[in-house]
């Protein structure tokens, strides 16, 4: 079979508006863990390619696969990232990576410096052939919340987490959080107040959690 995390070009095209032309027909395979440079002149198209196997660009004629599945935006890569390396690309602040392990207490539980949190449901499912396993968890800024806000069943056990920097984006608030050596980040909207130097109670929306392996850093679930 294919190597995991393959990424292959098909043909690949992309045009712009006027009928520019900025990438015609290009093929390339990338094989799991391989490291390529791309060169040429400037304006020949090697950064819209990277763009478009990122999925930052549309593709406007044939097709991406990564990993064997076929990732033409960048909704999909987003949502769905196939690695580690998708997962940290992919979004801005970039994806939060917790290293722990899976461990058993009565029930399938990831255990980090940080986090102890109980996996049930399809995360058990997909995750107990790991047990006594290194991972890697991953969350983007926008599913680890405020739990003294948020008291719905699908939130983690909260965790108190101290405030190092707030800042404003517009129409929302990235707040920088630490703990030991810990730091991540926070998203929320920009109408909850918040200061540096204060500690919150923060948990993690379990639906959203990724599980990556930390030697090939394919995902696991």
């Amino acid at each position: 079979g294919e190597d995991l995390a393959t990424v292959k070009l098909k043909n690949v095209c992309k045009v712009y508006d006027g009928n520019v032309k900025a990438v015609k027909n290009a093929n390339l395979s990338i094989n799991n863990r391989a490291f390529i440079v791309l060169v040429g002149p400037s304006g020949c198209g090697k950064s819209i390619i990277l763009r478009m196997i990122a999925g930052l660009e549309d593709i406007t004629e044939s097709e991406i696969y990564n990993d064997g599945k076929l990732v033409n935006a960048s909704l999909d890569l987003y949502q769905n990232p196939v690695n580690k390396f998708v997962a940290g690309f992919i979004g801005s602040p970039a994806m939060n990576f917790f290293k722990g392990e899976l461990i058993s207490k009565d029930v399938l539980v990831f255990e980090s410096e940080l986090l102890e949190i109980k996996l049930i449901g399809i995360l058990e499912t997909k995750l107990k052939s790991h047990l006594n396993s290194r991972v890697i968890l991953d969350i983007r800024p926008e599913h680890i919340v405020d739990s003294s806000m948020r008291k719905d069943k699908f939130i983690s056990n909260p965790r108190m987490i101290s405030i190092d920097v707030v800042e404003p984006i517009g129409n929302e608030i990235f707040v920088y959080l630490s703990e030991g050596s810990n730091n991540f980040c926070m998203r929320v909207p920009s109408d909850q107040v918040y200061e540096p130097g204060p500690t919150i109670q923060i948990g993690l929306v379990e639906e959203n959690m990724y599980f990556f392996d930390p030697t090939n850093e394919t995902r696991l679930a």
